[in-house]
């Protein structure tokens, strides 16, 4: 009788300290994040691995061809392997130069990014596709979302790393164009109207999709966390419900 009473006694305190527990809103992490610039004193073959990626890759991949790609915006392709380069530079150059203390790399990097963000159009498209070719029915190029995304993933590093808010300011821009252009009643990422069940039975398809790439949503976890702005949950919750029921 007495085991019974005390495993009663246990199993009620137990439940009494976790409903306790559920009302503290305060959660504490386990964990704290670690910034770049207080993991020091790499050594052995990381530490190797890393010197030599900036100073024989990152120091002389040729960005400037890239960055003019970019700004001169003439591209009307599908092909997005010019477009993709600058965001993935800028993100390993500014991480490799805080991680480093390279001061040199650095100013390199915030002038190459500077330079991307002064290009940037009034209604926030950051990409390379020719206005000429943009529109209300086709706001991107196929493969426009996919290069971006790599500029909102260097972006939103950039600025969780120096605090730089015209870094901030720009990705709050590029967003808001999507949130313009993309969501319910408005374009869709792979619009098609054979590509989705029961359509897509015994379809052979060819060619690409006109809007591809809707993993650009994928970064804007950071941009809430930097903002709160509840915008910027919306777009990938729009997407995920059209997506998920077409078996995408």
């Amino acid at each position: 009788m007495n085991i019974q009473r005390s495993f009663f006694i246990v199993i009620a305190s137990t439940l009494f300290l976790t409903a306790q527990g559920m009302g503290n809103e305060q959660v504490k992490y386990a964990e704290s994040p670690v910034r770049i610039t207080e993991v020091e004193n790499v050594g052995g073959f990381v530490g190797a691995r890393m010197r030599l990626n900036r100073e024989v890759y990152l120091k002389n991949f040729p960005i400037d061809r890239y960055v003019d790609f970019v700004t001169n915006r003439q591209q009307t392709d599908w092909d997005w392997t010019r477009g993709e380069q600058h965001g993935k530079w800028i993100e390993s150059v500014y991480l490799s130069a805080l991680q480093s203390q390279d001061k040199e790399l650095l100013q390199k990097a915030r002038k190459v990014l500077y330079r991307i963000i002064d290009s940037q159009e009034p209604d926030g498209y950051l990409g390379a596709t020719a206005k000429t070719y943009r529109s209300k029915q086709r706001p991107v190029r196929g493969m426009d979302p996919y290069e971006l995304y790599f500029v909102f993933h260097a972006f939103e590093t950039v600025y969780e790393e120096t605090g730089d808010r015209k870094v901030l300011k720009s990705v709050e821009k590029l967003a808001d164009y999507f949130l313009a252009n993309f969501g319910r009643g408005k374009q869709e990422f792979w619009p098609s109207k054979i590509l989705r069940y029961p359509e897509n039975c015994r379809q052979v398809l060819n060619g690409h999709s006109d809007f591809a790439g809707h993993s650009v949503i994928m970064d804007w976890r950071g941009l809430f966390s930097a903002t709160l702005s509840h915008a910027y949950m919306r777009l990938p919750g729009s997407v995920n419900i059209s997506i998920g029921p077409n078996g995408w």
